[in-house]
């Protein structure tokens, strides 16, 4: 079984000047709705709502920003009626860099046409060697490990 859930629409925040406010966009209420069906039908199932970073920033600053946001996802979830007990929300900050395999077709236009690779990691060292030569590419491997992922941690019969 694959365990990582997939959505149709993205959930986004809008990122305040305050640090302490992060709020969920309009746009992303989809998103949300389209995984609290999807868990309603499974309720055998509990997730990890897991979010990530890219280096960019303190690395304590990074890590206090996905705590708060995979938390913000969790209560909107329970909020929408999905029992606490099968959320567990996880805050990642930078500390794992998105690994791309060759054969994830949706990130593929993001990375460099030049390069051959079977697999590769979106470390800092990764994207740094494009920092100059396509501001583009290196601002789009950032945006890549900046995610949200939620992966079934339990499958109950």
């Amino acid at each position: 079984m694959n365990n990582v859930v997939t959505l149709k629409h993205e959930i986004r925040f809008l990122i305040c000047n305050d640090w302490n406010k992060q709020l969920v966009d309009d746009s992303s209420l989809l998103a949300i709705d389209e995984l609290v069906a999807f868990l309603k039908l499974r309720n055998n199932l509990s997730i990890e709502i897991g979010w990530f970073t890219d280096a960019r920033g303190s690395a304590a600053n990074n890590q206090s920003l996905t705590d708060k946001r995979s938390k913000i996802i969790r209560g909107v979830l329970i909020e929408k009626g999905i029992d606490s007990t099968r959320l567990f929300a996880v805050g990642y900050g930078e500390s794992h860099p998105k690994t791309i395999f060759k054969t994830e077709t949706e990130h593929l236009d993001a990375m460099p046409k030049s390069e051959a690779y079977e697999i590769v990691t979106l470390d800092e060292t990764y994207i740094n060697r494009y920092k100059k030569s396509d501001k583009s590419l290196f601002e789009k491997l950032h945006a890549i490990n900046r995610r949200l992922e939620f992966k079934i941690v339990e499958l109950k019969n």
